[in-house]
């Protein structure tokens, strides 16, 4: 209880005021949120949003397993991907597009739920890839009409979305990479 109350006395006394070279504003108490250069933070939201994670784990998950040419079950067992999680970064894998709606809209709950956390739908991308009519060597993007709430997720289009450092084309081409890479 004395972590507690230390983080909460913390917290409601946080103030700051806008200066510029001409005036200055009256203090201002910060309400909500996570605070440039509190130490506290970052490890208080990561916590809470480890909920969200679990949650979307319990309700509205399908992981992807990838299938090996060779048995790795018996040594290793399946690998199965779902959620790639860093800080408020949240990535989804899934089996379908249904199945990924269905853990969008968990997502969404839990924001919901936490009543002052937000999705921002103009960062979010969706890639999806689908066997060709033509056979299931022929695989390729396709959209999705994905939605977190009632906001439209935008595919990765032509223009290249960058994911944890890496630029991803819709093409997954690693030639497109490479000329990107060239061109800067």
């Amino acid at each position: 209880s004395w972590c507690c109350n230390l983080i909460f006395e913390n917290y409601s006394s946080l103030f700051a005021f806008v200066a510029t070279s001409k005036w200055i504003t009256d203090y201002i108490a910060f309400a909500i949120g996570a605070f440039q250069g509190s130490i506290e933070s970052p490890i208080l939201f990561d916590i809470v949003y480890q909920l969200c994670i679990d949650y979307v784990e319990l309700h509205g998950t399908n992981p992807y397993v990838f299938h090996q040419p060779f048995d790795l079950t018996k040594k290793f067992g399946h690998s199965e991907l779902a959620q790639l999680v860093y800080a408020d970064d949240h990535s989804i894998v899934n089996n379908t597009i249904d199945v990924a709606q269905n853990t969008l809209n968990r997502i969404f709950e839990w924001l919901q739920w936490t009543r002052c956390m937000k999705a921002k739908p103009p960062k979010c991308k969706s890639l999806c890839f689908h066997y060709a009519v033509n056979g299931p060597s022929a695989y390729g993007a396709i959209k999705a009409n994905l939605r977190i709430g009632e906001d439209p997720i935008s595919d990765i289009s032509d223009t290249p979305f960058k994911f944890r450092g890496r630029l991803i084309f819709k093409t997954s081409s690693e030639h497109a990479l490479r000329n990107s890479v060239f061109n800067i």
